[in-house]
């Protein structure tokens, strides 16, 4: 369990940009290709959502690591989720939605923990 724990910054930042992702039309044309477009309201809560989600991910990464390694290692695992995030909706789109629901759970399982 102590794995889940460790990857919860990995987890919440990857959620989040995907959440961030969605609001683009371009990748929400990709990711959700039957939706038309979002409501501005619901815009907005993909938007402060997918922040939230990185200002957990900052979090966590502060909790487990302290200050000075916690904020390299926060940009480093940034670093790493855009990464996956951008070769992942260029190759293989149609599982972002699904993986990002499953990181979001499981993180939020891991802060308990």
């Amino acid at each position: 369990m102590k794995v889940f724990v460790e990857l919860s910054p990995f987890l919440f930042a990857y959620a989040g940009f995907a959440l961030l992702s969605l609001i683009m039309d371009r990748h929400r044309r990709q990711l959700w290709p039957s939706i038309q477009g979002w409501q501005p309201r619901i815009a907005y809560a993909l938007r402060s959502l997918g922040g939230l989600l990185l200002i957990l991910s900052l979090w966590r990464c502060l909790h487990l690591w302290g200050v000075g390694i916690g904020l390299v290692a926060w940009f480093g695992v940034l670093t790493l989720v855009v990464f996956v995030l951008v070769m992942q909706i260029t190759y293989f789109p149609k599982p972002v939605v699904g993986l990002a629901i499953a990181a979001m759970m499981i993180s939020t399982v891991s802060v308990f923990i």
